[in-house]
């Protein structure tokens, strides 16, 4: 309890945390500290003697990143650190590049999804939402037929179409067309869609970017009236 205290104003690099203590154990210790705001992440390597499966489970449970068995090793130990510290800065770099991205698609208001050839879920970014106006529980069933049904009905064939190739064929394209958002905005947008294969050259599935260009096309509507 005394550590949980001194870690409201000190974030170590990783913990490392005995299973069995007296008063408040590692099992609750963990699940204390995941619950602290900027601990979701921290690397936690749990001791324990043990050596059952059901301590190991307990411990991820927990949400520990890791577990060694006593009596410690402690060349093993220092891998196992190690290997943490590896993890995590892997990881924070990842959730750096992923919020750097988002950012990027909030400013140029583009939003990217991708679906398998097997499975027509489809997965899309926070900002291909914000460009549909579609509300967050459609980020969890989003599919293909889903925000084709919002392409407006003279354009909804074509785009269709071009879909349906890239999907079966291959073939990439690029087109502009009006949407009707999920609040009844319409709005003008640019979508690209290329194939995606895997290393023996099978289509698999397809990515693709929608960005929302309604001001860019609004200014040089007015262009070509002035």
């Amino acid at each position: 309890e005394h550590a949980l205290q001194l870690l409201a104003d000190w974030a170590p690099d990783v913990i490392v945390l005995d299973a069995m203590m007296p008063g408040l154990d590692g099992f609750a210790t963990c699940r204390r500290l995941r619950a602290m705001p900027g601990f979701e992440h921290m690397p936690v390597l749990m001791l324990t003697g043990l050596n059952d499966t059901e301590s190991i489970e307990r411990a991820y449970e927990a949400g520990a990143t890791d577990f060694i068995t006593k009596p410690i090793q402690w060349a093993l130990l220092t891998h196992r650190v190690r290997y943490g510290l590896r993890a995590a800065q892997a990881a924070e770099a990842m959730r750096h590049s992923r919020e750097s991205l988002a950012r990027a698609q909030r400013m140029a208001h583009m939003g990217n999804w991708s679906f398998s050839s097997s499975d027509r879920q489809m997965a899309c970014s926070e900002e291909l939402a914000r460009i549909f106006g579609a509300p967050v529980e459609a980020l969890q069933c989003a599919s293909p037929e889903a925000f084709l049904a919002r392409v407006r009905e003279p354009d909804r064939e074509r785009v269709g179409s071009a879909r349906s190739r890239v999907a079966r064929d291959g073939h990439p394209y690029q087109l502009v067309f009006p949407i009707e958002r999920f609040d009844g905005v319409v709005r003008t947008v640019f979508e690209q869609a290329e194939p995606v294969r895997d290393q023996h050259g099978r289509l698999i599935g397809v990515e693709g970017i929608t960005q929302d260009i309604t001001e860019r096309v609004v200014a040089h509507e007015r262009l070509e009236y002035l």
